[in-house]
């Protein structure tokens, strides 16, 4: 008669319709194992997740992606097992009690120690293999402590903090000039653009069109910048954006009634639109435009 541990099957080179018989078969009788509890429960279970890991060995990846009822299958297998282990362990919590003398007893008898014997040393040898893997090897440490002259301990001697020192420390003259000039930069820039929409608007004698008035066509970044400078223009009651008898956003100089109110208002907050790459691809040929307006 086979052993426990040899009663496994090789399952290579089984069809898809075998496999789900074994799986089936398999979820019964742990089913049946829920109902009856017995001492040779959890060697039977063994036995049953032996074979489902042989299995799933013998099966590759594709086709378990292909057949998904065996990884159904599979997950029943599991919690059920899991079921089992957790009754199994209740049931040792509360059924079995533990006496250490009685334990003492047997492990005595079982190293052949008798109460007339001196020397028991004999015993451990009978389960010294196992006894020993339970127990932490304490490190074996090598030191030179004590094997050399100590060296003189160097003293630091601290420097004196002036009053020079304590002073507060300056940002760079270069950076200070450098940011001063940036924003200076963008003013310029911001002037010019609203310059360019007066003299637009009064030539034609009608308002701008948004995106014809922002977009480069051949630089992106360029038509981000123009938009957040049109922005700060808005914002400032510089110049008026609405929209026109066919819905489109157009841009046109402001009244000074209207520049005294937003003054007034004393408004900081400016809106920006989100413009994508896509979005300045498609305005670019929709408009047609070959050349940018703010150059």
């Amino acid at each position: 008669m086979a052993s426990r541990n040899d009663s496994t099957e090789s399952f290579a080179n089984r069809t898809t319709q075998e496999r789900r018989e074994i799986l089936r078969s398999r979820l019964t009788t742990t089913h049946y194992l829920e109902e009856t509890a017995s001492t040779n429960t959890l060697n039977t279970l063994e036995d049953i997740m032996k074979d489902v890991d042989n299995l799933n060995l013998d099966t590759s990846l594709d086709e378990k992606i292909l057949n998904q009822e065996e990884v159904v299958l599979d997950s029943e297998l599991m919690q059920a097992s899991s079921q089992i282990l957790k009754h199994c362990i209740t049931s040792i919590t509360t059924e079995v009690t533990y006496n250490f003398l009685e334990y003492c007893d047997k492990l005595k008898e079982y190293i052949g120690f008798t109460s007339d014997s001196i020397d028991s040393s004999n015993g451990w040898s009978v389960f010294e293999d196992d006894a020993v893997k339970y127990f932490r090897k304490v490190p074996t440490y090598l030191t030179l402590l004590g094997g050399l002259e100590p060296i003189e301990k160097k003293v630091t001697v601290r420097k004196k903090i002036t009053k020079d020192s304590e002073a507060i420390t300056k940002r760079p003259q270069k950076i200070v000039e450098l940011e001063k000039a940036e924003e200076e930069s963008v003013e310029n820039t911001v002037e010019k653009i609203k310059s360019l929409i007066y003299t637009e608007c009064k030539r034609t004698l009608k308002p701008i069109d948004f995106y014809k008035l922002i977009i480069n066509p051949i630089d992106f970044g360029k038509t981000v910048e123009n938009m957040l400078h049109v922005s700060f223009l808005v914002r400032d009651g510089r110049v008026k954006l609405s929209r026109d008898n066919n819905d489109r956003l157009v841009v046109s100089s402001s009244t000074k009634e209207m520049r005294a109110q937003t003054k007034q208002a004393n408004s900081t907050v400016q809106n920006v639109m989100t413009l994508t790459i896509d979005n300045w691809r498609a305005l670019t040929k929709l408009y047609n435009l070959k050349k940018p307006m703010i150059n």
